[in-house]
């Protein structure tokens, strides 16, 4: 099959149709002994923190959004990985599964994880970019995540040690009630001339297809086992992420991921979407 058209069959698996349904939501909660998991409102991190510590110190490992069609969550630690939940049925979830679906539930027409992430960019991860792959945001001076609303997550690192200079990143990531679409917004301080940074897909362990379109797209579709230790427990999805076309500075196809390479533009701003959808 032509490249056109394998971006076209793949891209058209991501069309939701705008349905009747409850709108938005955001959820931050830490892990406490008594498994009660209280919700908060925004949690902050010293650099030296190890990641295992802070990421183990949230439930579900992230702050949640959720649209009716999906929900992600973005880890807390220096992959800032997000992940993908899909619904069957549009509808809020999170609040009561945490991503963390059992496969009766799943049975009984509940949403779930779809993704295994591993080292890969995931489904529009923010990263630096090494001139050949992704890079982590690994050395900062803080690291947090905050809920804003019922449809805002920001993500903060303060500080963030890039090409030899310090930078400062908020991530903010907004859900729509109508839409299965996340918007992604970043604001960057401190960047200097010929910083680049990335963000796009990862490709999928079996039946992978992917690439880039135009005029700033990376798309994938496949299938994968989300939880390592249950393999026969497979989800077929499809990846989508598209860039305001003044930040794409290039594209890369690595091993594990498809990248958009982006540059701030004078404000230090960098815009781009993320949905993701099950191929039909």
């Amino acid at each position: 099959m032509k490249k056109e058209l394998i971006a076209a069959s793949v891209l058209a698996a991501l069309t939701v149709p705008a349905v009747a349904a409850d709108g938005t939501d955001a959820i931050l909660r830490l892990r406490d002994e008594r498994k009660k998991h209280p919700e908060i409102i925004s949690v902050e991190f010293p650099g030296s923190t190890k990641w295992r510590e802070a990421y183990d110190a949230i439930y579900s490992h992230g702050a949640i959004i959720e649209n009716p069609y999906l929900a992600l969550r973005i880890y807390m630690n220096e992959s800032q990985a997000v992940d993908v939940y899909l619904k069957q049925k549009p509808g809020l979830e999170c609040r009561n599964t945490a991503f963390y679906s059992t496969p009766d539930a799943v049975a009984a027409g509940q949403g779930t994880d779809v993704l295994k992430v591993g080292k890969s960019i995931g489904a529009g991860s923010f990263r630096g970019f090494d001139g050949k792959d992704a890079v982590d945001i690994a050395d900062v001076e803080s690291r947090g995540q905050a809920v804003t609303n019922d449809s805002t997550v920001t993500v903060t690192d303060r500080g963030w040690l890039y090409n030899g200079h310090r930078i400062d990143v908020c991530e903010r990531y907004t859900a729509h009630a109508n839409s299965a679409v996340i918007d992604v917004e970043i604001l960057l301080r401190g960047v200097k001339e010929g910083d680049i940074f990335c963000t796009g897909v990862q490709k999928l362990e079996t039946d992978n297809r992917g690439g880039f379109a135009l005029p700033s797209t990376a798309y994938s579709s496949g299938k994968n086992a989300p939880d390592g230790k249950k393999p026969e427990l497979v989800e077929a999805v499809a990846l989508c992420v598209e860039c305001d076309p003044a930040n794409l500075a290039g594209t890369v196809e690595t091993g594990l991921n498809y990248l958009l390479l982006l540059k701030p533009d004078k404000d230090g701003y960098i815009r781009y979407t993320i949905t993701a959808s099950r191929p039909q």
